[in-house]
């Protein structure tokens, strides 16, 4: 799928430090996955897409613009889910979704109330299911051990946190992307 290749060309761009260059690769494969969506076709793939380039492109985006998308990101999340229940990336997105969103500080949840009626709520225990789902489909996905480990720090277990750690440090990294996660799990471990 073309949203998926401007995906992995924008992730290139950012490892490269080429920022404007990643912001218009994600752009414009949100610009395909947001077809096939908006064409009603139920294509999971599709929606995953255009949740993760959503996301990516929050990365780019004021803090208002960050918010009112994070509605759209869990609609279109909760849409794949319920299309691919065995997709360990939604999964995962859902649960990074909800550690965001449990982790708004106050002045971030003042901003969001100003600007809904209600703002996105969620909670740690609510990103744990869906994290550690997604290591139940695919227990290789660095980024997954690596929030479920700052799930488990910021819980205040962190013996757990350093049993996640850990798991990265066990994977064989064949990426600079995931050399630089084994990199900082070892740092965040030592720091707990």
């Amino acid at each position: 799928m073309l949203a998926r290749a401007c995906f992995d060309l924008g992730a290139e761009a950012v490892a490269e430090g080429n920022k404007p260059r990643a912001q218009d690769l994600f752009a414009e494969g949100l610009g395909y996955a947001s077809a096939v969506v908006k064409s009603g076709a139920k294509n999971a793939d599709a929606y995953k897409w255009n949740t993760v380039l959503l996301a990516k492109l929050g990365d780019f985006s004021s803090q208002k613009e960050k918010i009112q998308n994070t509605f759209k990101i869990k609609e279109l999340g909760m849409k794949v889910a319920e299309l691919d229940p065995n997709d360990a990336v939604t999964q995962h997105l859902l649960g990074a979704w909800c550690y965001q969103v449990a982790s708004l500080t106050w002045i971030e949840r003042t901003v969001a109330s100003t600007l809904f009626a209600a703002p996105p709520k969620s909670s740690f225990e609510e990103a744990e299911k869906y994290l550690r789902r997604a290591n139940e489909i695919d227990p290789s996905v660095f980024e997954t051990l690596d929030l479920l480990g700052d799930l488990c720090a910021a819980t205040d277990r962190p013996h757990e946190a350093k049993q996640w750690y850990e798991k990265i440090l066990k994977l064989e990294a064949t990426t600079e992307k995931e050399k630089a996660f084994q990199t900082a799990a070892a740092k965040k471990q030592q720091g707990l």
